[in-house]
Order: C-alpha cells, then sequence, then structure tokens
C-alpha cells in the first residue's frame, strides 16, 4: 500500500459535539431513571459529567487544541490551534471506521484523542488520512509510513 502526503484540517463539528453532549447527559440521567439511592446515583452521574470536556476536546472545533495533521513522508505534524507545530506519532489505538478516523496521538509525549468524521473533510482528504493512519497503525503494512 502506497500512502500519499496528507495535509489535513478538518472543519469544525457542530454535530458530533451536541451528540457527544446529549449522550454524557443521558448517561449522567440513567442511574437516577433507574432508581438508584442517591449515594450511588450521584458519584455515577458526576463521573460522567467529568468526562465531558475530555469528549468535547477530542472533536473538531472551538474546544479542540489540535487544528490540522500532515504527512510529508519523512513524518507526522500536527498544528495547534495556536499556530505551533509539533512532531507527533500516531499511537496504536488508533482506529480506521468507515465513517470515522479515531486518531490518538502523541502530543508533547502525552496521548491526545482526535476523533475526525467524514463530514469535517473532503472525500480525497478523507481517503488520504484514512490510509496514512491504516499504514502507520500497521507495522511494515506499507513501505512509505
Amino acid at each position: 500500500m502506497r500512502c500519499w502526503p496528507v495535509h489535513a484540517e478538518p472543519s469544525a463539528c457542530p454535530g458530533l459535539r451536541l451528540a457527544v453532549i446529549v449522550v454524557h447527559l443521558l448517561v449522567a440521567m440513567v442511574p437516577w431513571a433507574a432508581g438508584s439511592a442517591v449515594v450511588v446515583a450521584l458519584p455515577l452521574s458526576l463521573l460522567a459529567l467529568a468526562g465531558l470536556p475530555a469528549g468535547l476536546a477530542a472533536i473538531p472545533g472551538r474546544d479542540c487544541r489540535v487544528a490540522g495533521i500532515a504527512w510529508d513522508g519523512s513524518g507526522w505534524t500536527v498544528r495547534t490551534v495556536t499556530g505551533v507545530v509539533w512532531p507527533t506519532a500516531i499511537l496504536a489505538g488508533s482506529r480506521v471506521f468507515q465513517h470515522v478516523v479515531f486518531c490518538r496521538l502523541s502530543l508533547q509525549g502525552r496521548p491526545c484523542d482526535w476523533v475526525l468524521p467524514r463530514s469535517a473533510f473532503s472525500a480525497t482528504d478523507f481517503r488520504r488520512l484514512k490510509a496514512a493512519v491504516r499504514c502507520s497503525t500497521a507495522r511494515g503494512a506499507c513501505d512509505a509510513c
């Protein structure tokens, strides 16, 4: 498999952002709807709501610190919203699905999740991104990656 150069800067995804908020709120309400005791329901609800900022930070938009990613044949780089370009690596936890790419990046030595839906890219950019992430996570899958 050959990987083409990738330069991906996704557009904001307000629909996905809304879906993440709704899911977190519904999960927070489940213990109360199930009739759990307050001692059990309150910590579970708070735990569900505590994960909301991390979920929103993984979606392209105003809460995400990653603005773009590029593969030029020699390595991956990430551009942050402040304009700083950092070298990065695609970690093994990354997954490619038909309509979504879940990237687990190593940003300054710390893992950073990024959820990239098909709707945030042109068709060509999304195909190239999917192929490059597959190459990066599968060792020896292609010579160019």
